[in-house]
């Protein structure tokens, strides 16, 4: 989480595991384990413990006036992610690592499409829904045997297709008519909502 601070006078402090924020009587404690960075906005004061705290678990601090101009940031001397990126940058070169992340990702989102249009069949009974379920399952097989990333990538947009097909079987039941994704115009009320 990225923790705003922007009450003028604010008082941020180091409790255990947590930063105490208190300006006169509100007070207010966030967990260091949820905060990934924090942005302070105008005349925020810190103690040395809680800036402590931040800069032991790689959280950088962003300092910006109060209008929103950026001035400086703090930061412990290896970013929090140092050894995330280096790892992305030797699965990248990895064409076997490449591939089986793709797979990954790409499979995580067909299953998260494939369980949300099942969970609406099981709400609303829509037995409608079977097809693009069953096609969405079928993709998920086939990505199992895919052997190259633009088959991974031509999957994924099959998967899509029938994705959207059950997003327009639900939004008839809303009253909209959604008949396929088009942008730059969106033709239909529905299309909008998916930039």
């Amino acid at each position: 989480m990225i923790l705003y601070l922007t009450e003028q006078g604010l008082k941020v402090s180091r409790e255990g595991e947590r930063l105490k924020l208190e300006i006169g009587q509100k007070k207010k404690e966030v967990r260091l384990a949820e905060v990934d960075q924090v942005v302070v906005f105008g005349r925020v004061n810190f103690t040395a413990p809680a800036l402590q705290a931040l800069l032991k678990r790689g959280i950088e601090v962003h300092f910006l006036t109060l209008s929103g101009k950026y001035l400086d940031k703090l930061s412990p001397p290896l970013g929090k992610n140092i050894e995330l990126r280096l790892s992305q940058f030797q699965s990248f070169h990895n064409l076997w690592k490449r591939l089986e992340l793709a797979r990954a990702f790409v499979h995580g989102k067909i299953h998260n499409q494939r369980e949300y249009l099942a969970r609406q069949k099981r709400r609303l009974g829509e037995t409608a829904l079977e097809g693009p379920i069953f096609h969405l399952k079928r993709v998920l097989t086939e990505l199992e045997k895919a052997k190259d990333i633009d088959e991974i990538l031509g999957l994924e947009g099959m998967a899509s297709r029938h994705y959207f097909e059950g997003l327009g079987i639900l939004s008839k039941r809303s009253g909209f008519e959604f008949r396929e994704r088009t942008r730059r115009p969106p033709r239909d009320p529905v299309n909008p909502c998916f930039p």
